[in-house]
């Protein structure tokens, strides 16, 4: 299933997302999340609007996102796909900075 998902998204042409991304956003974001992530609204995956405030309060936040995205999964979206590790090939460098994008936008719906 999971080399179904990584198909799926090797496949989405991610520059129309990328378009609507943030000035701010890592280029990760746009490159690699932005074929299954929008920020306000679910697209394939949850929006960063929605695990933004998951995590919201969570002190640990950025450490258990970094391992949920380094060992790839559904981490209880429950969105029909399951996220490649390391998201798509991204390096701990590019992980690190889209996660701390993601942490630091503010609450909304």
């Amino acid at each position: 299933m999971k080399y179904v998902v990584l198909i799926i998204c090797l496949l989405i042409d991610t520059n129309v997302q990328a378009a609507d991304m943030p000035a701010d956003m890592p280029a990760v974001g746009k490159d690699h999340c932005g074929g299954c992530h929008e920020v306000e609204k679910k697209l394939y995956a949850p929006s960063f609007r929605e695990i933004a405030n998951k995590y919201r309060g969570d002190a640990d936040a950025v450490k258990k996102m970094t391992e949920n995205v380094n060992k790839g999964g559904t981490f209880g979206w429950n969105a029909g796909i399951c996220m490649p590790a390391k998201g798509l090939g991204a390096n701990d460098r590019e992980i690190k900075a889209m996660i701390e994008f993601i942490v630091g936008l503010p609450a909304g719906d």
